[in-house]
């Protein structure tokens, strides 16, 4: 095996690892998300969408999506 194909390999592993812990992060904290995001993408591309309120009240202390707050 040469060391550009172990590189590759490497990368690929690497990737598909990323890939898993934000699905499974998705699936832990709000399983239906993961329904949503994957049914209606132009919805979730909207920014603060799928934002909780809750989450929306402490994004808009910090200044991030304060256009979104509710």
């Amino acid at each position: 095996m040469s060391f550009d194909y172990a590189l590759e390999i490497v990368a690929l592993v690497v990737a598909v690892a990323g890939f898993a812990a934000v699905v499974s992060e998705i699936v832990a904290r709000d399983p239906k998300l993961l329904v949503e995001i994957v049914t209606d993408v132009r919805a979730m591309a909207r920014p603060g969408a799928h934002v909780p309120p809750e989450d929306r009240r402490a994004a808009a202390t910090r200044g991030v999506h304060a256009h979104n707050a509710a």
